[in-house]
């Protein structure tokens, strides 16, 4: 993981500091693509899925989102995003299992008093970009009532946290790893 985290402090840190900063994020097992195998999901400054290929034993990021994206579950989350002086932008994103992404986006123009005056919705399905439309504010509100709910409080639709030790068990880092038993 940390050679995937190029940039960051945690590359930086030797195995130790490295390990004990691994210890206190919160991680997802689970599926991701909707391929039927799971890709590990860690928090740290917004999420990344890592995603591990047997037949080249190798891990890689499927994909990262920083920490203005609220994870939703498998394949799917939301961002606020004040986009400047003069927006606010509402986005939530999911991913099918060919890597196309599925974007809605919520957006409203401020005037210079900082009261909203145009109010837009965007849309893209698996990849193919749909356009801006530009709307009436009671359209807007009708549109972006449960959107608008579930990005503000995304936290609380959030599938609870693993822990490190529930991932990786409990040896892992003291040079001995759990292995299953045949009981």
């Amino acid at each position: 993981y940390r050679e995937l985290v190029r940039g960051h402090e945690l590359a930086m840190m030797n195995d130790s500091e490295f390990l004990e900063v691994l210890k206190i994020l919160g991680y997802h097992y689970m599926d991701w693509e909707g391929d039927g195998l799971p890709e590990l999901v860690v928090h740290l400054d917004g999420f990344t899925v890592l995603k591990y290929e047997a037949e080249e034993d190798a891990v890689y990021v499927l994909e990262r989102q920083d920490a203005k994206s609220d994870f939703l579950g498998s394949s799917q989350w939301a961002e606020y995003d004040s986009g400047g002086a003069g927006h606010w932008v509402y986005d939530y994103e999911s991913m099918n299992r060919e890597g196309d992404k599925t974007y809605f986006v919520a957006m409203v123009d401020l005037a210079m008093s900082g009261e909203p005056f145009d109010y837009w919705g965007f849309m893209s399905i698996n990849g193919v970009d749909g356009i801006n439309i530009k709307v009436t504010k009671e359209y807007w509100e009708e549109m972006t009532k449960d959107f608008l709910h579930i990005v503000r409080y995304a936290d609380q639709y959030a599938p609870p946290y693993m822990t490190f030790e529930e991932i990786f068990g409990t040896s892992y880092g003291q040079g001995v790893r759990e292995e299953p038993t045949d009981q």
